[in-house]
């Protein structure tokens, strides 16, 4: 009898299980049907997986954006596929390409998830990117335009030959308002463009010059601290100063305004209850006068009583400075007002203001010195005359020592001192209408090159009525002429 010890038992026993499990294995292996599963990789155009990515597309052009889907089995068959494109809770697209127009999205970061199910795995797929519409103008002119609706619209054009106009109305979750007022771009500290309406939920709202987003906003509910809603009829800002405060008029009463919000009525308790109207008024700029003038004196046409009235700032005063001695209420009686503009006297180093009366035919300048620690102390009338061509005049502008004024198609200037008027410029004679709004160019160096000019053919059959010239100074010159490309301007600002 063959003796067989306990390792050699064991091994015995665990190679009998052994062969058993595999003999198994084989038997139950033909039970199973084993298949690769088609897995699908969704990549952008170059290559890269999109979940996540940011992707920038200029303003005013349709937005297209086409990944890139392979399936491992399926290759680039997309018939097993159900593709869907959303952004938030709306379905955008039902195809592989995410085409929209970027002025239905405003500028700004939208998000938008792509959603792709395989049939027949029943796997679903999902990646989210992030479209970012820019406005990508800086240099250019802007226009803020009212369609026949009375909607604000900002139309911008770039200072290149080739550049075509741009029109928002979306910027961010700002909407612009209703019944425009005005546009004023700030080009340092901030780099920004302020707008200015009568209506809506943010009447005025600054923008970033280089994106267009707002930085600073002005509600209609909450932004004047005595409770009021905020109905501007102007703005005037206190240019280059960092806080961007201003002068708001509501009402016919000025208001202080910064940082997104309106204070009180400035003299509130004046006993003639002034009235500037809807923008008969004027702030004092000159830096290079010092803090003690520069954004501390507003003045303006009182309309109800007929005179010239400037209120001194009350943090620098201890109160309200109310300068009505200065004047002599005989010399505006039965005017009304034509325009107002703040100038220097560079060999005195003193700040002038000038207004500009009429009655009846006769046109009226008053001229306002600030003396001894840069206040008013001096007005009297310098010059009166009848003036044809300021008949129907419009868009005063004073530049250089000279009021720059506009007529019908052509643009006049006289001099601040004596009121002697030439003609500047006339326009083509194509039928646009006659000019509604105009500007130089933002003086940046000292001399203006450009003008920018906006007319308005009320009797025009094309969508947008309004036309747009762009003349350059130095060669007399047009370098743009935009037929029948805007609405009907009301305010121009150009960098």
């Amino acid at each position: 009898m063959i003796s067989i010890s306990m390792k050699a038992w064991k091994i015995i026993i665990v190679s009998i299980i052994l062969i058993q499990f595999f003999n198994s294995c084989a038997k139950d292996r033909g039970n199973y049907v084993y298949e690769n599963i088609n897995e699908l990789e969704i990549v952008d155009m170059n290559g890269d997986d999109l979940n996540g990515k940011s992707y920038s597309y200029s303003y005013g052009g349709e937005i297209r954006f086409k990944p890139q889907v392979s399936g491992t089995l399926s290759g680039e068959d997309l018939s097993r596929l159900a593709i869907c494109w959303l952004k938030g809770r709306d379905t955008v697209s039902n195809t592989l390409e995410l085409s929209i127009a970027s002025e239905m999205l405003g500028v700004g970061t939208h998000s938008f998830v792509l959603h792709v199910l395989d049939r027949q795995t029943t796997i679903t797929y999902a990646k989210q990117i992030y479209i970012y519409v820019i406005a990508g103008i800086v240099n250019g002119t802007y226009l803020l335009t009212a369609t026949n609706q009375g909607e604000s619209v900002l139309s911008v054009i770039g200072s290149k030959e080739s550049d075509f106009f741009r029109h928002f109305r979306q910027f961010g979750e700002v909407t612009l308002g209703n019944k425009p007022i005005r546009v004023q771009i700030i080009p340092f500290p901030q780099w920004s463009v302020h707008i200015t309406t009568s209506e809506g939920d943010c009447p005025i709202v600054a923008l970033d010059l280089y994106t267009y987003l707002p930085i600073l906003r002005y509600t209609k509910f909450g932004s004047v601290i005595s409770g009021e809603p905020l109905q501007p009829t102007y703005m005037e800002l206190f240019t280059y100063r960092d806080r961007l405060p201003g002068i708001v008029l509501m009402d016919g009463k000025c208001r202080y305004a910064a940082f997104g919000k309106v204070g009180p009525i400035i003299n509130s308790e004046d006993p003639l209850n002034y009235d500037f109207g809807q923008k008969s008024v004027i702030v004092s700029k000159l830096s290079g006068l010092g803090n003690i003038f520069s954004a501390n004196f507003v003045g303006g046409f009182d309309q109800r009583n007929e005179r010239i009235r400037i209120f001194g700032n009350e943090l620098y005063e201890g109160g309200v400075q109310v300068y009505d001695e200065v004047f002599n209420p005989d010399d505006t009686k039965g005017h009304s007002y034509v325009a107002a503009a703040e100038l220097l006297n560079v060999k005195e180093w003193q700040a002038h203001w000038r207004f500009l009366t009429r009655k009846g035919q006769v046109f009226y300048l008053h001229n306002i010195t600030f003396k001894a620690n840069n206040r008013p102390e001096e007005a009297q009338v310098i010059v009166t005359k009848g003036i044809p061509e300021m008949e129907g005049a419009a868009n005063f502008i004073v530049y250089d020592k000279y009021w720059y004024f506009s007529r019908g198609r052509a643009i006049y200037r006289c001099s601040a001192n004596t009121l002697d008027v030439s003609l500047v410029l006339t326009l083509p004679n194509d039928n646009s209408g006659d000019i509604v709004a105009w500007n130089f160019d933002l003086v940046l160096s000292n001399v203006s090159k450009k003008i920018g000019i906006a007319t308005f053919d009320e009797n025009s059959a094309k969508p947008k009525k309004g036309s747009f010239y762009l003349y350059d100074i130095a060669t007399a010159s047009f370098e743009k002429q935009e037929r029948n490309k805007i609405d009907k301007a009301v305010s121009i600002d150009i960098l």
